[in-house]
């Protein structure tokens, strides 16, 4: 004869079977928002590599090594500013070749969309519904120099910033000397950030001269006598550039 479970057989049956179902469910949840914090990390990652970044051959790339400035807004990494132009190598007075202008998209978004989104559909160039900041800008240039996001349901836990200015800073110096002339004229040309070129003159002397406030990428160094040479210029401070002949 078969026995049947007492009520309070079924009672506690039923109660370890919540309480399993209910670790589950917590523990399901944990993993999901790990997995979203873990997908937006690598996004912030992914767009501060699209602003800056060196590749494998110690070359300065992306859109502050293009532009010669940061983004206004997240859209110009997908979408060619209305003020810039698509990327070129110019020819300044038949004597230098400079690459400068836009080259994008630095960012590809998946398809169909049109904005970037983060993995709790919070867009990252404006406040979420909790009104907090996602994107911080210089209040004096409208450059972005932040970026970051604030976990699930635009709470703070899990909050991650990331810099989009480069650690050794946006402005960088080089100096320039040259071997075997008593004064030689330099010209150095880079982005003006509308995707024009700028340049910067000097008579340089055998001590050298440094030149300041440089936005980190590829410079071109033009010598009257010397040719044209092509000089990396990284966050910071940056060692003598010695021409020789």
């Amino acid at each position: 004869m078969k026995k049947a479970f007492t009520l309070v057989e079924l009672v506690v049956v039923l109660a370890v079977i919540a309480i399993v179902a209910h670790l589950l469910v917590r523990e399901l949840g944990n993993y999901r928002e790990q997995r979203f914090l873990d997908a937006a990390d690598k996004q912030l990652d992914e767009i501060r590599s699209a602003v800056w970044s060196i590749d494998s051959d110690g070359v300065p790339v992306g859109f502050l090594a293009d532009m010669g400035r940061l983004p206004k807004d997240l859209s110009e990494l997908w979408i060619k500013p209305d003020d810039a132009k698509s990327y070129n190598v110019a020819n300044i007075a038949g004597k230098a070749f400079v690459p400068t202008g836009w080259r994008g998209p630095y960012l590809k978004l998946p398809i169909g969309k049109t904005e970037l989104y983060d993995p709790w559909g919070n867009k990252f160039a404006e406040t979420d519904s909790a009104g907090l900041e996602r994107v911080f800008k210089d209040s004096e240039t409208g450059f972005i120099t932040n970026i970051c996001h604030y976990g699930a349901s635009a709470q703070t836990r899990g909050r991650r910033d990331v810099a989009l200015v480069p650690d050794g800073g946006l402005s960088s110096s080089l100096v320039v000397a040259v071997e075997g002339e008593n004064i030689e004229t330099i010209y150095v040309y880079g982005p003006d950030g509308r995707g024009g070129v700028t340049n910067w003159v000097h008579a340089v002397g055998n001590n050298g001269y440094k030149f300041e406030d440089l936005t980190p990428g590829t410079r071109i160094l033009w010598c009257a006598t010397k040719g044209m040479r092509s000089v990396r210029v990284l966050p910071g401070e940056n060692p003598p550039y010695i021409i020789k002949e």
